[in-house]
């Protein structure tokens, strides 16, 4: 009589893939002007089984999720819309070990501010050297600065800048001028760039009351 022992390996693996992004990535909480989102790992598994790339939109729907068995280390998300949107990468091994990255956000907005001068009205003519002019500026994600620009000095330039900008809202600048013809005008910037010049819009100041020379008959 003959005897056959038989020998079984079993592999146990309890350590965890290592994840990291990789080079070519945005910084986290960053804004763009475009319609895509790259994203890049960098991957320590010997044994590794699924990467999976998750897209979010702001309130952390489901934008996309693309997995790959083959190693795939970037995945680039084309023809997206303006808004917020959150990603991560996961990857397991054939044990079911698990590992993500941390979850970044991009902003991609792709429109310019909005901007209504409101005063003065065009052609105003002003009796007084202190003189308000203001507009209402927008923008579908936030508002970075405001600058007032005017021939003020004699020369087209920007004047005065509100780097505190809420969205929605009224921007107020206050000029102390000499008697003259002023053309002016706002320019406004999102935290994207997005940029928009306003039109232009004049003003007369005339502080010399009219005189009347008495002519006798």
């Amino acid at each position: 009589n003959s005897s056959m022992a038989t020998n079984i390996l079993s592999i146990v693996d309890t350590t965890f893939p290592l994840i990291s992004y990789g080079t070519g990535i945005e910084n986290n909480n960053t804004f763009f002007s475009r319609t895509y989102i790259f994203a890049n790992v960098s991957v320590t598994e010997l044994l590794e089984n699924v990467i999976r790339f998750d897209l979010f939109f702001s309130n952390f729907s489901i934008a996309n999720s693309t997995q790959f068995t083959d190693a795939t280390r970037n995945i680039n998300w084309t023809g997206l819309s303006e808004g917020r949107f959150y990603y991560n990468v996961t990857v397991n091994d054939t044990s079911g070990n698990t590992n993500s990255t941390a979850t970044r956000w991009i902003t991609l907005d792709r429109t310019s501010p909005l901007i209504t001068l409101n005063n003065p009205v065009e052609a105003y003519n002003s009796s007084t050297t202190s003189n308000t002019f203001s507009a209402t500026v927008s923008d579908n994600i936030a508002i970075n600065y405001t600058i007032l620009y005017g021939n003020f000095s004699g020369t087209w330039q920007k004047n005065s800048t509100n780097t505190s900008t809420f969205n929605n809202t009224q921007v107020n600048f206050t000029m102390n001028l000499l008697d003259g013809y002023y053309v002016w005008g706002y320019w406004s910037n999102d935290s994207t760039g997005n940029n928009l010049f306003s039109s232009n819009r004049t003003l007369t100041i005339d502080t010399v009351n009219p005189n009347i020379d008495y002519v006798s008959p």
